[in-house]
């Protein structure tokens, strides 16, 4: 109210308060595909443990707490309308990493942010509504992965609720592997050639970026 002052006593009780209270506890936030939400490899349905559960009680160390945002399909920044079949009422643009990156990334706050996207970018009918763009290869994607990082950062710095620094780490996709199951999801050869070329293109733009990287070890 105009003409109201705090008086200088609450103010040092809130200084000192400020000064005795514990580390608040931040948020990190997994964003990902099938990879992050679980999907498991031997039957149908997800693990009860996903890779980024593995890291909880190690965060809790560090009073971060574990935010998921995992779905199967999910691209880096294209709409996928053939998904239909898993997921009633599924819709082109639920599976556009990018465009729904915004909300997840609003609602977590997170001070760390960790990314693993650009497996889907790989299937057939995906690479050829990117070739009506450009050409596809190991550099696009991580690129187009990058933009939903620097999307972040545009957020983080604009938003009178994100504080402190966001600190973002890109994992690269692991080696796609050409068998029977991946020829039935969508995948063949070409796929499995660009996957190779994940790391080191991932890491280059995360280099140029500033960005943390991480690779995976996967047999």
């Amino acid at each position: 109210y105009r003409g109201f002052s705090v008086p200088k006593r609450l103010k040092k009780d809130k200084e000192k308060e400020k000064d005795t209270e514990e580390p608040r506890w931040e948020n990190v936030l997994f964003f990902g595909d099938s990879i992050t939400w679980g999907m498991a490899h031997d039957y149908t349905g997800r693990y009860e443990v996903t890779w980024p559960r593995l890291l909880a009680d190690k965060l809790r160390l560090y009073r971060l707490n574990l935010v998921e945002s995992g779905l199967c399909s999910r691209t880096t920044c294209w709409d996928d309308p053939n998904n239909g079949e898993w997921m009633a009422g599924a819709e082109a643009h639920f599976f556009n990493g990018l465009n729904h990156f915004i909300p997840e990334f609003i609602n977590a706050t997170p001070r760390w942010l960790i990314i693993l996207l650009g497996t889907n970018d790989l299937k057939t009918n995906m690479r050829r509504e990117a070739k009506f763009r450009n050409k596809t290869n190991a550099s696009v994607i991580a690129n187009n992965c990058a933009k939903i990082a620097l999307k972040a950062q545009e957020i983080h710095k604009g938003s009178p609720f994100c504080e402190g620094n966001l600190n973002i780490v890109i994992v690269a996709p692991p080696l796609v592997r050409y068998n029977p199951l991946m020829i039935e999801l969508g995948y063949d050869e070409t796929s499995v050639t660009i996957s190779q070329d994940f790391a080191n293109a991932y890491g280059k733009m995360c280099e140029e970026h500033g960005f943390m990287f991480a690779q995976p070890d996967v047999d």
